[in-house]
């Protein structure tokens, strides 16, 4: 689904949901063999690239690696594309098919294993209200993001 599919989101909530997501959300998209980036923007798509250039960096071929995939020429043939088969095969196990070597390999599956869940920052979101209420408006910045990651951290798993 997309952002704004959510017909009873309200607006400061979709506003949050933007802050949350990063070009590394939509580099894991894009490189999902089910979701291929389609719901995406093309801003949103502009920044997982500039965001898969920066790594690139790191992991020589990941440009090339994603202009292949996206276009799907050799190894991503359009057989690998088809429903049937997408429907029985995780994200992760699609990649590990293609003999892409160790760091690049390595770096791919970190990027589309990463959590995509905003569950985690929603909880901070929740603490941070609790910490700084209208009451305690003068905390500053700093010391409110300390008294979270306090909070946090006594927090039973």
């Amino acid at each position: 689904r997309d952002l704004h599919s959510f017909p009873t989101r309200r607006s400061s909530d979709l506003k949050r949901i933007k802050q949350a997501l990063t070009p590394a959300h939509f580099l894991a998209n894009v490189l999902h063999p089910v979701h291929q980036g389609k719901k995406l923007s093309g801003a949103e798509i502009d920044k997982a690239m500039e965001y898969a250039n920066k790594r690139n960096e790191k992991c020589e071929g990941l440009m090339a690696a994603i202009i292949n995939y996206r276009s799907k020429a050799s190894p991503f043939l359009d057989a690998f594309f088809e429903d049937s088969s997408l429907k029985h095969v995780t994200a992760t196990n699609w990649w590990k098919n293609f003999q892409l070597g160790a760091p690049l390999m390595k770096t791919i599956l970190q990027i589309i294993s990463a959590p995509s869940s905003t569950a985690g920052l929603e909880r901070i979101f929740s603490t941070f209200g609790l910490v700084h209420s209208d009451i305690r408006n003068r905390l500053g910045v700093d010391k409110a993001a300390k008294l979270v990651f306090v909070l946090q951290q006594m927090k039973p798993n």
